[in-house]
């Protein structure tokens, strides 16, 4: 083993590696947790002496890879295969897409020193390129950050992946993502586990964001030329032709925007949305003069047409749509295809606030309230779905007050997590309502925001307090004055979450943490030594585990348990060692 080590430190003092990052993805976030991993990995190995490129249309490593002075070249080549629309367009856009990134590729190859890997970490170059690379000697490693869900267990183009995969080696960040993968047919001799590393102070101050998308209007495809930079090359590749003229989804520019896919608009949707301006019901009629000219601040539309449905209002900016039901929405069937209506468009950041009839006509103040709350303050984008403000004090306030005035509250629990049905926070919630002397500050955005505000606006009317005893925040200015406000760290993910950053960052902070065991981290810890692990999903478990912890004596066990289990695994440091040593000797025995 000493022999062993002696090689690889060897190889690290001669063997200086070329690595190209890849990422063209359907959503991006500024602050996101697979962005803030990845640019961790690219920094650290440069810092160690390799050569670190980035090629994509990731406008978030883009930007951050400039400021870290990294070589990168923007490509945009259309979205990933992982909606229905952008799979099934994938079966004449592919062959385009290809060309354009092994033209590329071979550009790369000519303007730098041969490239020794590759790490992809979306899907359409694992499928495309990972051939290519392979055939020309270059190492393929695809890096698995993502959520396994209907997207890839469904996908039309599993098969071809899976093709692609025997000429790459998969990276998971936990056991539960390997089993998973495994599951699905993929070669378990081609998978290892690097679990994520997290240090204090991170690379990004801010908590990882995840999922924030929006409408804008955008140039389709393009290879992005900035002479001043001797990373990028000329723009000489033709734009691809296809169905795509409003570019694609989730790419984040400067000011935090995002870019979809929008299918060609159907003539008949265009004229029936028409129609319904000039004849719109009286509910609609009040509601549209307190809402237009941006009397709320914001700028809504009236009958938006989005793909195949039709928005009663919409406002770009908070990527909010409102609907107003009658009688005829509250069949069973017709709330079943709203549901499907609205998780259908929560894949592209719409919220949907839903208003009956009466309540526009009867109590428009209230109305306005209750809009108000979903489009102040703005909620960003995986990461869990939040994002730290510089630029407004006042959300400070929130952080600062998130310790429960009453004192016989005596546990404050945290959790930090997208509002999205896997998460769990309905299951949380649950669990805090069982527990009298425990209080809760939730810091997150997402599709299920109105549906939690709701749950905690019941549970404050059920206490019968004005001061609810669970707090929603969408930002916060500082995430460690958050970290420094809660006894405990709660994540109650019901199906699998591949790793949970956010655990990872508590117990570094010597934070006690609770996890369910579809969090991927729980494979790493001991229960009830380094953290409390649930069963998910059942809310009087998780109740019971939050009681345990008014034992100081186990806080202190956790707490000092966490912060060396988390030294000594998720250190940064020992996940980039991991990486190299997988780059260099080419297994991970010996890490």
């Amino acid at each position: 083993m000493s022999r062993l080590r002696s090689l690889g430190f060897a190889c690290k003092l001669h063997f200086r590696m070329n690595i190209l990052f890849t990422r063209f993805p359907l959503e991006s976030s500024l602050n996101g947790g697979l962005e803030n991993q990845t640019m961790c990995l690219m920094a650290e190995l440069k810092k160690r002496g390799h050569e670190v490129e980035f090629l994509g249309s990731c406008r978030a490593l883009i930007k951050r890879t400039e400021e870290l002075r990294i070589k990168n070249y923007e490509l945009r080549i259309g979205p990933p295969p992982v909606t229905k629309w952008s799979a099934a367009s994938f079966l004449w856009r592919r062959k385009t897409m290809q060309k354009r990134l092994i033209q590329t590729l071979i550009k790369l190859t000519a303007h730098s020193s041969q490239l020794t890997a590759i790490f992809m970490l979306s899907l359409s170059e694992k499928i495309l390129l990972t051939d290519f690379a392979a055939k020309n000697g270059i190492k393929v490693f695809w890096i698995e950050h993502d959520r396994i869900g209907n997207w890839l267990k469904w996908n039309p183009w599993l098969k071809a992946l899976k093709k692609a995969s025997e000429n790459a080696t998969i990276i998971c960040v936990s056991d539960l993502s390997k089993r998973l993968y495994e599951g699905l047919g993929f070669d378990p001799q081609r998978i290892v586990v690097i679990p994520n590393g997290v240090s204090i102070p991170r690379i990004s101050s801010s908590v990882p964001s995840h999922h924030s998308q929006g409408l804008l209007s955008s140039p389709d495809l393009f290879l992005k030329d900035i002479p001043s930079s001797p990373g990028h090359f000329p723009k000489d590749i033709p734009s691809s032709p296809g169905p795509f003229s409003r570019g694609e989804k989730g790419n984040n520019d400067e000011d935090g925007k995002e870019f979809i896919v929008k299918k060609p608009m159907n003539s008949t949707i265009l004229k029936f949305a028409r129609g319904m301006r000039k004849e719109p019901i009286e509910a609609e009629k009040i509601l549209w003069k307190r809402l237009r000219d941006r009397k709320l601040g914001e700028k809504f539309r009236r009958q938006y047409p989005f793909q195949s449905k039709i928005l009663d209002f919409y406002c770009f900016e908070k990527k909010l749509g409102i609907e107003i039901d009658g009688p005829i929405h509250f069949g069973k069937e017709k709330k079943q295809y709203d549901k499907e209506r609205e998780e259908c468009l929560s894949e592209y950041g719409i919220r949907i606030i839903r208003l009956s009839n009466n309540e526009v006509l009867n109590d428009i103040d209230g109305v306005l309230e209750k809009i108000k709350k979903y489009i102040s303050p703005l909620p960003s984008g995986e990461g869990p779905g939040v994002r730290e403000r510089e630029d407004q004090p006042e959300v400070s306030k929130g952080v600062e007050n998130l310790e429960p005035e009453s004192s016989e509250k005596e546990l404050h629990l945290g959790c930090i997590a997208r509002l999205s049905p896997e998460k769990g926070i309905d299951v949380l919630i649950q669990a805090v309502q069982t527990q009298p002397e425990v209080s809760l500050s939730i810091v997150g955005s997402g599709p299920e925001e109105g549906y939690i505000r709701r749950l905690i606006d019941e549970d404050t009317e059920r206490l019968g307090t004005n001061q609810p005893r669970i707090r929603l925040l969408t930002e916060v200015e500082n995430i460690e004055k958050f970290y420094e406000t809660i006894d405990a760290l709660v994540l109650p993910s019901v199906d699998n979450d591949p790793f949970g950053l956010v655990a990872a960052e508590a117990m570094m902070r010597g934070i006690p943490v609770i996890v369910t065991d579809a969090c991927g981290i729980a494979s790493y810890l001991r229960n009830g030594v380094d953290a409390i692990i649930v069963p998910a999903g059942s809310s009087s478990v998780l109740g019971s585990a939050m009681k345990s912890l008014s034992d100081p004596s186990l806080k202190e066990k956790l707490s000092r348990h966490g912060r060396e289990k988390a030294e000594r695994e998720f250190a940064v440091e020992k996940m980039v060692g991991r990486y190299e040593r997988l780059l260099i000797i080419g297994d991970l025995k010996f890490s």
